[in-house]
């Protein structure tokens, strides 16, 4: 997308991980669009089989290879430096499992373009039969998406707490403003903290219900506790930074973490169990950022080496 003799317009960064024949899908819906978007794909330390599928489309993109993986937030902070210094107006986060339309991308820039109180912004998001729109305060809710229920009503701007990271369009000037994602996150939780720091900088952070995106969500295994490790812990590190009444929030998510694992131990999930307890100490404690290797000799016990190879 670009403008006479203003440069570029919008980038979109795509962040892969050991998932390139989705992301190269992704791309070319992408590369069909009329915006004619620069484009960053920035690989998390994939695999070498997985980074060569990513050198086929090389040339087209400006393709970023991180020699570790540096999560989420790590991972899309590399893409979006690149932007800002392309001179890029706006910036798209999108998941390579997500899918959206040239048309809704186009519809939420001209909110930003006419809003000027609104910085960020994201589209109803439905994941298997269910719409969100947007999601509530972590430090407070443990169930943060908002279901949305269609109505007749025309289509309108939402204020939220958060805009999910599947598709998160952002005005260049915020990052400028506030600064990266938070990289001490790793894995969730981040774009809620850059929304509540966006926020207390003035930013409206908002969901367009005239348009909608699709979430593939992700089933494999690894899933089952390494997203719930750091879904917990990263709980404690929102209210250290955010929280107005500290320890309270500390107990609220240790008191939550206890439940949920003396749950997982009495249906025999040893794994979650081991990995809400990792959780709820590494966050009491400090422990931020990558976490990978902890979180796996802490449940080895459950899982042969051969199955661990594969999640690693």
């Amino acid at each position: 997308m670009k403008t006479d003799g203003q440069g570029i317009r919008l980038a979109v960064v795509l962040l892969n991980w050991n998932h390139s024949i989705e992301t190269l899908i992704t791309l070319s819906r992408i590369q069909s669009w009329n915006l004619s978007p620069l484009i960053i794909v920035v690989d998390n330390a994939s695999t070498e089989n997985e980074r060569e599928i990513l050198q086929e489309k090389a040339e087209e993109i400006i393709l970023i290879q991180n020699s570790q993986n540096r999560g989420y937030a790590g991972g899309n902070n590399v893409g979006v430096q690149n932007a800002l210094e392309k001179g890029c107006e706006y910036v798209l986060l999108l998941n390579a499992d997500a899918e959206v339309s040239e048309v809704c991308v186009k519809s939420l820039l001209s909110i930003l373009e006419k809003e000027r109180d609104t910085g960020l912004i994201g589209p109803l998001l439905k994941e298997g039969e269910v719409l969100y729109a947007g999601g509530r305060d972590i430090g407070i809710y443990s169930n943060t998406r908002v279901p949305y229920h269609e109505s007749r009503d025309k289509p309108h701007i939402i204020s939220v707490d958060y805009i999910p990271g599947t598709v998160f369009l952002v005005k260049c000037e915020v990052f400028r403003t506030i600064g990266s994602l938070s990289e001490d996150y790793f894995f969730s939780g981040e774009i809620a903290d850059f929304c509540r720091r966006s926020r207390d900088e003035g930013y409206r952070c908002a969901i367009y219900t005239g348009c909608t995106a699709i979430h593939h969500i992700d089933r494999s295994s690894w899933r089952d506790f390494i997203y719930p490790y750091y879904s917990l812990r990263n709980r404690f590190l929102y209210m250290r930074r955010h929280g107005k009444f500290l320890y309270f929030g500390f107990f609220r998510w240790w008191a939550h973490g206890m439940l949920h694992k003396t749950i997982a131990y009495v249906q025999g999930n040893h794994q979650l169990a081991c990995a809400l307890n990792l959780a709820m100490k590494d966050g009491i404690q400090g422990i931020y950022g990558n976490q990978h290797e902890r979180i796996k000799a802490a449940c080895h016990h459950c899982y042969s080496e051969l199955e661990w190879n594969a999640l690693a």
